[in-house]
């Protein structure tokens, strides 16, 4: 929910993230524009992500994202494949699952008006898992405003950018090699709208994990195996 440089925990949670992928491979991490407009879109984010990528790189580069960072590379690979190489999402499928899209809405109307504490509640669900929501909701309703912008319109943007996205009729033009990642107890992706989403883009591949909520997809060591093995093959094809 903050542009600040994360410190702290929030430095902590962010690097145990990318942590396992960055000791072979190096790690760009790509946040979102300051100001987002209303209304803006995961399109209009996917052409801020390519043009960064052009303004760095000379061909295409492996491209993961996680959650929404999973759409907006859905959206990169759809729209701007010329700086796409092989192609990783976690946590993330087409569009959001209908019990996702309740849990979205109601972060942010809680956003919108500018109640970061009880917006961060509503997150444990979404991060962990309900099992292990109730346990996980206190602490974020007490410490995650410390590590918040007392703007929350940017974060409302972002998610009102999420209940809109649907790609599920332009997967199939896809030509990114593909990894999806996806824990079976994600209420973001759960394991149909998963399936389905793999089957749509051609040759992707699937990693369901089990007992694996929202966050876990990302950190689980099977995950970062499985996708750092995915890249080094891919990257091999491709020579």
């Amino acid at each position: 929910m903050s542009h600040a440089r994360p410190s702290g925990v929030a430095l902590g949670v962010e690097s145990a993230l990318i942590a396992p992928l960055a000791r072979h491979h190096q790690v760009r991490w790509l946040g979102r524009r300051r100001g987002v407009p209303a209304g803006f879109s995961i399109a209009d984010f996917a052409a801020d992500v390519a043009a960064c990528l052009r303004g760095r790189f000379t061909g295409p580069v492996p491209v993961v994202g996680f959650s929404t960072g999973g759409f907006v590379a859905l959206q990169l690979a759809i729209d701007h494949p010329g700086v796409v190489g092989p192609l990783v999402v976690v946590g993330a499928g087409s569009r959001l699952t209908e019990v996702a899209r309740q849990e979205e809405l109601h972060l942010a109307e809680l956003l919108e008006c500018g109640d970061p504490r009880q917006a961060w509640r509503a997150l444990a669900g979404e991060a962990v898992g309900r099992p292990l929501a109730r346990a996980v909701a206190p602490a974020l309703h007490r410490w995650g405003p410390l590590k918040s912008a007392t703007d929350c319109r940017d974060a409302a943007a972002t998610c009102r950018a999420d209940l809109a996205f649907d790609v599920s009729a332009e997967l199939t033009t896809i030509t990114s090699p593909t990894l999806l990642v996806v824990g079976r107890n994600d209420s973001a992706c759960d394991p149909g709208l998963a399936v389905a989403t793999r089957d749509a883009i051609p040759d992707a591949e699937l990693l369901l994990l089990p007992s694996t909520g929202h966050v876990g997809s990302l950190v689980r060591p099977r995950a970062t195996a499985g996708i750092r093995t995915f890249l080094t093959r891919t990257r091999s094809v491709a020579g």
